[in-house]
This record gives C-alpha cells, sequence and structure tokens, in this order.
C-alpha cells in the first residue's frame, strides 16, 4: 500500500496549522513591540530636550555675567514645545502609542489614557520648570507664549538661550532667561 499523499496531505495540515498560530499570537505581538519601542524612543528624546535645558539654565546661573547657549535637539513626530514665561516653564506635549503604568499599576504624572477602542494611547506633558532666581522670556516677550509643533515625523530644532545678570535686586530674579527658536 501506498501512503505517501496521505503523508503529503498531514504535512500540509500541520503546516498551515503552524502558520495560523504564527499569524495570530506572534504578529500582534511584534506589532505592540514595534509601538514600545516608538514610545521609548519619543521618550528618551523629550528626556534628552528637557536635561539640555536643566543643565544650560544651571551653568547660566551659575557663572554671573551674560550668555548664551544654543541647543540643538530633535522633536519626535507628534510634540509641541509651549514656552510659557508667566508660569516660568517649558511644556513639552507628547503622545504615546501604547498604555504605560509605574509599578503601582497608576498613570504616570503627568500622563492620561486617551485609548480609543482597541487602540490604547496616552497624552503626555512634562515641564522644565524654570528656578525662581530665573525669568524665563519666550522669544524675548515676559508675557507672551509660543507654540512650536514638530508635524508628523518630527525634526530637530535649534534653540538659543540668553541670559542677563541683574545682581543685587531684592525680591527680584536675578536673571532673565529668553528662550529662542532660531
Amino acid at each position: 500500500m501506498n501512503h505517501s499523499g496521505q503523508a503529503s496531505m498531514e504535512f500540509v495540515l500541520v503546516l498551515v496549522f503552524m502558520l495560523v498560530i504564527v499569524a495570530a499570537i506572534v504578529l500582534p505581538l511584534g506589532q505592540t513591540l514595534q509601538y514600545a519601542l516608538e514610545d521609548v524612543s519619543v521618550t528618551g528624546h523629550i528626556s534628552s530636550g528637557i536635561n539640555r535645558i536643566e543643565s544650560s539654565v544651571s551653568t547660566m546661573t551659575i557663572i554671573p555675567g551674560n550668555s548664551r547657549q544654543d541647543l540643538d535637539f530633535f522633536l519626535p513626530g507628534n510634540t509641541r514645545v509651549l514656552c510659557n514665561s508667566v508660569d516660568n516653564n517649558v511644556g513639552f506635549y507628547f503622545e504615546l502609542k501604547t498604555s504605560v503604568f509605574d509599578a503601582s499599576g497608576a498613570v504616570p504624572a503627568g500622563c492620561t489614557e486617551n485609548g480609543i477602542g482597541s487602540v490604547p494611547a496616552m497624552s503626555c506633558v512634562k515641564y522644565y520648570v524654570f528656578p525662581p532666581s530665573a525669568d524665563l522670556r519666550c522669544q524675548g516677550s515676559a508675557t507672551d507664549e509660543f507654540v512650536l509643533e514638530s508635524g508628523q515625523k518630527g525634526f530637530s530644532q535649534n534653540f538659543r538661550l540668553g541670559s542677563k545678570y541683574a545682581p543685587g535686586i531684592p525680591n527680584v530674579p536675578s536673571y532673565t532667561i529668553d528662550l529662542n527658536v532660531v
């Protein structure tokens, strides 16, 4: 008796079964992993930008005198930078494609869940608040603010921080720091 046709048919069925498992389990996990990696990249770029501003401001306020520093960092896609001279801060608004939770299961500070249906997403904002000794100006104005939007793909942006030192006036910030988009 010749059973080679039956063995070939069983092999094909096992192969189809394996492909169904791969399609049902592995591919969705790959998509989730891709979103998680993109979110890590976005938060890394935002943290890097905030750290550069913080480091530059710290250096400027330690050394008396006038100074200028140019900062160049990448703004990820769908990011907004808001310079707010009234609140003395710079905010970075960004979207995450996956829901992120801390060790206790709570949503991280500065983030809100806004997922729709089966697509989880979070809107986050991270601020750098200037020290009380520094008076922030946005594009030279003490009352205006500006918003810079990165668009879909993101881009590298140059910011210029300039500081002016005004010593000896009680209860008045001793530095005026101007954040400009160059």
